[in-house]
């Protein structure tokens, strides 16, 4: 594997050879960005991969799943040299580049996610670079809390829940006649988010529509939702259900659950996700649309902790309900997938593929003694872990 290491804001050229095709990934060594390296490679392309090893995803380390058909090129999107360096004769571009994190430093968020890709459009207009089609990563929760109804069919779009109510355990939504409202599945259309990483992707989601458009540089948008499978990063806060709850149950420790445990999730297999990667790259009827990329079903986060237990054969280890909460969390987030349906896909594996996909990564790996609570640790001091206070 070819590894070039750039200067920030050093002025360098790197000629990159050039069999087919080429397709930029940034963001190509981690989680969903590796898969779909290995998935475009297959396809007979020529693969570079621009990525920070940002160390709290990979301690600064090359990751060792990285597939060695693939060029590497260490450095940040942020970085115009380096950007411009990785753009060489590249026809394709996935945008997996991405900060996610329960820390407060907000603009780290809008600097990775947002500016990062404002720039990429810019270079490819400065330096008249012929791409065909950009393909940017988002979220499911760019949809906020999104969409509910209540018992006659009434629709609300509730903003994000307050501290305050919180901290007295108030978790879900009511209209004026104190009934509980009911959520919905969330189509593309529909977007309100209400934390920094959601606004940020979004932010990114306004510049990759409205330039592509502008300029004509075809670009899709994909909101995937809650992505399980191998690789994950174990060091990553923000990573998931899965990667939490399977460190618990490897380590022999009951999970804790956050707020009464019936949130609701949709989990997707990140061999689903790369299949959804691949359609749109092939299909130019996805162009300049957004689409959800979501598991189909709805699990409350109990039931998902459940199913984790059964793949360690550890139902005996009970879920922990202390009474807690993550500020910044979503109530419910669900996505409509009926749009990418329409194309041709559909999600084929279930969470427990995901999870024992997860399982075996983990035995592949060395498990730092302290990463639960260190984990733990940091989002306390930070204050997004959060006690109810019910007086």
């Amino acid at each position: 594997m070819g590894i070039k290491r750039i200067v920030p804001f050093e002025k360098k050229t790197y000629k990159l050879l050039s069999m087919s095709e080429k397709v930029l990934v940034i963001g190509g060594a981690g989680f969903i960005g590796s898969h779909t390296v290995d998935a475009l490679l297959k396809e007979g392309m020529d693969v570079v991969i621009l990525d920070n090893l940002r160390d709290r995803i990979h301690r600064g380390e090359i990751p060792y799943y990285l597939n060695p058909k693939a060029q590497l090129i260490i450095g940040d999107i942020r970085d115009p040299a380096v950007l411009s360096s990785s753009l060489q004769d590249v026809s394709y571009i996935y945008d997996f580049a991405a900060y996610q994190d329960y820390m407060t430093d907000f603009s780290a968020f809008f600097s990775t996610n947002a500016v990062g890709t404002a720039l990429l459009y810019e270079l490819i207009l400065e330096k008249e670079i012929s791409v065909k089609k950009i393909i940017i990563a988002s979220s499911q929760f760019v949809q906020g809390e999104g969409i509910y109804t209540d018992s006659n069919g009434n629709l609300f779009y509730p903003k994000s829940r307050l501290d305050k109510d919180l901290k007295k355990g108030f978790w879900d939504f009511f209209n004026d006649k104190d009934e509980k409202l009911d959520w919905q599945w969330t189509t593309e259309d529909y977007s309100q988010p209400t934390n920094a990483y959601s606004m940020s992707k979004f932010t990114q989601e306004m510049i990759g529509m409205n330039l592509s458009r502008q300029y004509d540089i075809p670009t899709v948008i994909l909101r995937y939702s809650i992505v399980q499978g191998s690789r994950q990063s174990l060091y990553n806060t923000y990573s998931g259900a899965c990667r939490i709850f399977c460190l618990h149950y490897y380590n022999d420790i009951p999970p804790v659950i956050y707020e009464d445990g019936m949130m609701c999730r949709d989990f997707v297999n990140i061999n689903d996700v790369v299949n959804a990667n691949i359609i749109v790259l092939n299909n130019d009827k996805a162009n300049g649309q957004i689409f959800n990329i979501g598991g189909g079903k709805a699990y409350t986060v109990i039931e998902f902790a459940e199913e984790v237990a059964k793949c360690f054969n550890k139902t005996d280890i009970r879920p922990i309900i202390p009474g807690e909460y993550r500020l910044g969390d979503t109530r419910h987030a669900c996505s409509d997938i009926s749009k990418m349906k329409k194309l041709g896909w559909e999600p084929r594996q279930s969470i427990r593929d995901s999870i024992l996909d997860y399982i075996e990564y983990l035995q592949s790996n060395a498990i730092p003694p302290t990463l639960l609570a260190d984990t733990t640790r940091n989002m306390r001091s930070s204050g997004v872990i959060k006690k109810v206070d019910i007086q």
